[in-house]
Formats: C-alpha cells, structure tokens, sequence
C-alpha cells in the first residue's frame, strides 16, 4: 500500500504560509534558499489536510480492499496471513506515530513561523508609526514656518507702507516749499518784465512818431509834385484829346461811308439770293409736282395691274381647282402649252384639294409657287386672295395663332404694296388679337413683326419698346442684328442719339444686311453731329472716308471735309436707307442733299454773278 502525503490548503494558498514566507525571504534577502527548505518539507514529512480523513480509517478502509484482491490473486495460509497483518499493523502504528512527531513538528514550525511574522508585522506597524509621527512633526514644522514668514511679511509690508508714506509725505513738502519758491521767482520776473516792456514801448512809441512825422512830411512832398505832374498831364491830354478827336471824326467819316457801301451791297446780295431762293422753290415746287403726277399715274398703272394680275391668278385658281394640276413636257416662251397633257388627280382627288385649299390656305401658296414656275413669270403673291381664305378659315372656326398671325401679316404686305392707311390699322388689330395667345407672345418673330407693324403707324415709343424687349429677352435670335439696327433708328428719331450711337457701335464689326461699315460709319457720324459732339464727328467721318477709300468707289475726293460736302454722297446712303424701307434716316438724309443742293446753286450762282459784276467793273474802268 502507497504511502500518502498530505499538506494543509491553507499553508499552499496564495494567501498562506508560503506568500508569508516569500515575503520574510524577500525581506531577509534569502528567498532562494527559503525556498529550497519549503521544497526538502513538501517531499519529506507526510501530512494530511484538515478535511480529508485520518490515515488509519483510510487505511482501515482499505484493508477489505487489499485483502479482497490478494485472496482473489493467490491464496496465502492463514498463519501467513495473521503475520502480515500483524507486521501491517505494527507499521500502521510506526507511521501514524512518524505523522504525530511530524504535525507535531509542523505545528513547531508554524507557530515559530506566525512568531517572525507578527514580530515582523509589529516592527512594520512600528516603523509607519514613526514615518507617520515624523510627517506630523515636518508639517506642524513647515506651518509654523509659513506662518513665521507670513507675520515676517506682513510687518515688512506695514514698516515700507509707513515708509512710503513718510516719504510721500516729505516730497509733498519738498514740492510745496518749490512751488511756493517758483511762484515768488516768477512774480519777481513778471514785475522786472513789465516794467522792461514799459520801458520798450516808450521807447518803441518815440521812434514811431518820428517815423510817421518823416513819412509825413515825405507824403506832403510827393503831393505836391504830384498836383505839379497831374497838371502838366492834364495839358498834355488836352493837347492829344484835340488831336484823337480830329482822328476820330476823320475814322467815322470814312468808316460811315464804307458801312453805307456794305449795306449797299449786302442788301443787292440779299435781293439776288431771294431771287435765287424763289427760283429754286420754284423748280423744286415744278419738278415736286411732276413727280407726284408720275407717282400718281404710276400708281393708277399698278393698281390696274395688279387687278389684272388678280383677276388673272383667281382663274388661274378656279381652273387648277376644276382642272388638278398638269404635268407639262413643253413650255414655250408666251406661256402657251404645246405637247401631251395629262391629269395627275382624279375627281375624288379635286374635292380633296379644294377642301384643303379652304382650311389650309399654304396649299394655296404652294399652287401659287407651282404656277409661277410653270408659266415663267415672277410676281408678288397674291395677297388679297390669301387673306381671303385665312378670313374664311377664321369665319369656318379655324383660330388659331399661327392664323391670326397670318392674316395679319397678309393686311401689313398689302398696305406696303397699296399705302392704304385702313390695311394697316386693320392688320395692327389683328396682330392684337394675335397677342393674347402666350406661344406668340414667347416668340421673336412675332414680336419683330409687331414691332415693324407699329413702326409703320408711326408708334416709335412703342416700336422701341418692343425691339428693346427682344433685345434683352431673346439674345439668341436669328435677325437680331436686323432688330438692333431697327432700335438704333428708332432711338435715332426719338432723340436719343447716345444709345442710337451704341447699338450703331454695336453692329459695326458684323453690320447686318444690306448696310457696310461703311454705312455704319457714316450714320454714327450723324449722330455725333446731331449731339454735338463735333470732335467725335470729325473723328467718325474720317474713318468713313478712310472706309469709303478701301471699298473702292469711283469718285475721288481729296479729303472727307469735301467728301462730306458732296451731296451725291448723301444721295447714296439716302437711297440705300429707302430701298431698305428706314424711312425715318432716309428723310433725314435726304433733307441733308436738298440743303447741299442748295447750297452748291447758290455758290455757283454768286460765283456767276461775281464774274459779271466784275466784267462791268472792268468795263466801266
């Protein structure tokens, strides 16, 4: 049977004799060898936890056990058996003895153990007692200290308050005694200079009499040589006014006859220029008339063209609504058709068209387009019949914008080709109409369109206004530079002339068609005449004549003051402003060669007479 070997849990737990003993050898300085002794006690001495039970009733426990297996393994004779169990006894009782002696031993050790280690803790306990009392005593120490130096401070901050004071004190005298000395000092002083400045100014008041005594006496004798030369001026004037007045009457002898004679003269060439004046009015009074005798039969001519050319297109019209358009192989040069002809539409085919001619009135201008390039003949469309189909698609319930647009427009082209005041109030309340849709109102053409309408009833304020809103609200138009230049005019005639010279700059680099730089140039120059701002006029004209010079025309001028003189010039852009329907420069232009005109007649009229006056001078001579 093993021998068992037990020690106590409470000497192996961390908190036991051997934590205990660490720290005594750890504080002895000898934890190895203390260490090595623990080990040499765990092997050597048999022992047994408080809790598990004695080793005789463990081995009493185990006998039957023992004895069990021995009689199942090999069986022993009863005499072998009493002495074993007798020498089992006796050592049973050998080791239970062995065990007292070593608890016993342990118990020694033990006890000698808590012994070092009270004695240990006491000594600990001990030793913070004194490191505690000590701390105390260096605090109360350090107080007292403190405190020393604090009554310390403050009877030194009492002693050098007393001091500064005191100080204060006798400076305050020392200052007082100084200023009472200074102001003494300076009364002294003051009374010593008054009584020197009386002094000086007694002095000073002495020396100034006598000066002005002396000036005195020096004025009194410059007066008198002064009345001495005053009147010996006064006889010499005398003297040269007789001679001046002589002078004069001789001047205003001459010079009266000399007036009389410009007066003369001056009321003679007033008469000739009168003469002149009359019969230039009346040359322009005549040729007045006969161009507006010939604008008038002009006009008759067209009028009875123009119905001739309707009544031709409206059975132009019935015949391709009856007939459908032909196809024509041969087409000679009077119109008249020569070759095979051939129906292209059918009968069911005609009332088709008809019906889309009378809702859709661009078929009509499509057959229009179709029968002018058949018969070879270009002519204006007619509007009169295209708006008569718009009225009857408006009448049939057809309204909207793009119609109301149309037949507007169509009453703007026929006051254009006729003049008749009623087609263009008319088409404006059309276009008004046209306004209360919001697609038209969003669309620059529109607006251009209404702006032009405007332009021609003479509503520039308006006109501008609408050409400024599509300016600044449709900077991406396609005719914008056409709408600027339109502007441009419009502020021209409403005076305006700063912002007309703006947009005319505007458009100088990409001027729109069918106008130049040139053009351009020559109008900004106006403007600068027309505002007064001569610098700036001389400036533009130039650079127009420079212009006029790189463009390559004919006429050679040799600078632009004659180039400007010349009214056939201002007949050229006059007429270029007319044929682009801007009336308002045209007039201006105009106005401009008929004062030019003018101007040249008389030259070479005084120039005529000046020679005949002469050769009767010199006949006379």
């Amino acid at each position: 049977m093993m021998l068992r070997t037990y020690l106590p849990y409470r000497y192996l737990s961390p908190t036991g004799s051997l934590h205990r003993l660490r720290d005594v050898a750890m504080y002895r300085g000898d934890m190895r060898r203390t260490l090595e002794r623990m080990l040499t006690l765990v092997e050597d001495v048999h022992v047994s936890f408080r809790r598990n039970p004695s080793p005789d009733k463990q081995d009493q426990e185990d006998i039957p056990d023992d004895l069990h297996m021995s009689s199942k393994a090999v069986p022993i004779p009863a005499w072998y058996r009493e002495d074993c169990e007798s020498i089992e006894w006796v050592r049973s009782q050998r080791v239970a003895e062995v065990d007292c002696v070593h608890r016993a031993a342990i118990r020694a050790k033990r006890s000698e153990k808590d012994a070092c280690m009270a004695m240990h803790m006491q000594e600990l306990q001990t030793r913070h007692y004194i490191s505690e009392h000590r701390k105390e005593l260096k605090r109360a120490r350090q107080q007292q200290v403190r405190d020393r130096m604090a009554e310390e401070e403050s009877r030194t901050r009492v002693y050098v308050d007393a001091m500064a004071k005191a100080t204060f004190l006798h400076q305050c005298k020392l200052r007082k005694r100084q200023v009472e000395l200074d102001r003494k000092a300076e009364a002294k002083a003051r009374t010593a200079m008054e009584r020197e400045e009386l002094d000086e100014n007694t002095r000073l008041r002495k020396i100034a009499d006598k000066i002005a005594y002396n000036q005195t006496l020096k004025r009194m004798q410059a007066a008198d040589e002064a009345y001495r030369a005053k009147q010996a001026e006064k006889l010499f004037e005398a003297r040269c006014r007789k001679l001046m007045h002589n002078e004069e009457m001789r001047l205003h002898r001459l010079y009266t006859e000399v007036l009389h004679r410009e007066r003369l003269r001056e009321r003679k060439e007033r008469h000739l220029m009168h003469n002149d004046d009359m019969y230039m009015q009346r040359i322009l009074d005549e040729r007045e008339k006969m161009r507006l005798r010939t604008m008038e039969k002009t006009h008759r001519v067209e009028m009875a063209v123009e119905d001739v050319r309707s009544h031709q297109w409206r059975s132009l019209e019935a015949q391709a609504t009856i007939m459908g358009l032909v196809r024509l192989f041969v087409i000679k040069q009077f119109g008249f058709f020569d070759g095979h002809v051939q129906a292209i539409w059918s009968a069911r085919e005609l009332k088709a068209l008809a019906a889309h001619v009378q809702h859709f009135p661009n078929m009509l201008r499509v057959n229009i387009v179709l029968m002018s390039s058949i018969m070879g003949q270009k002519r204006d469309p007619p509007w009169k019949v295209a708006l008569r189909w718009l009225r009857m698609a408006f009448r049939d319930g057809y309204k909207g914008p793009t119609l109301l647009r149309n037949i507007a427009k169509c009453y703007v082209k026929l006051y254009e080709a006729h003049l008749h005041d009623n087609d263009l109030s008319t088409g404006w309340s059309w276009y008004v109409k046209a306004c209360e849709h919001l697609a038209l109102q969003a669309s620059p053409s529109f607006l251009d369109e209404m702006a032009r309408a405007l332009y021609l009833l003479c509503r520039f304020q308006h006109a501008a206004e609408i050409l400024a809103r599509i300016i600044y609200s449709f900077p991406t138009y396609v005719r914008m530079p056409t709408v600027i230049f339109r502007a441009a005019m419009l502020m021209w005639h409403l005076g305006l002339y700063e912002q007309s010279t703006d947009y005319l700059l505007h458009l100088l680099e990409s001027p729109p068609a069918p106008w130049t730089d040139l053009d351009l140039m020559f109008l900004i120059a106006r403007l600068y005449l027309l505002d007064e701002n001569k610098a700036h006029a001389t400036f533009a004209y130039d650079d127009a004549f420079r212009r006029y010079r790189v463009h390559g025309f004919h006429f050679q001028y040799p600078s632009w003051k004659a180039w400007v003189g010349d009214a056939a010039v201002w007949r050229h852009f006059g007429a270029k402003a007319l044929a682009a329907n801007e009336y308002l420069v045209a007039k201006d232009l105009y106005q401009q060669v008929i004062k030019r005109r003018h101007d040249e007649v008389q030259v070479e009229h005084r120039q005529e007479v000046g020679i005949f006056v002469g050769k009767y001078r010199d006949g006379v001579g």
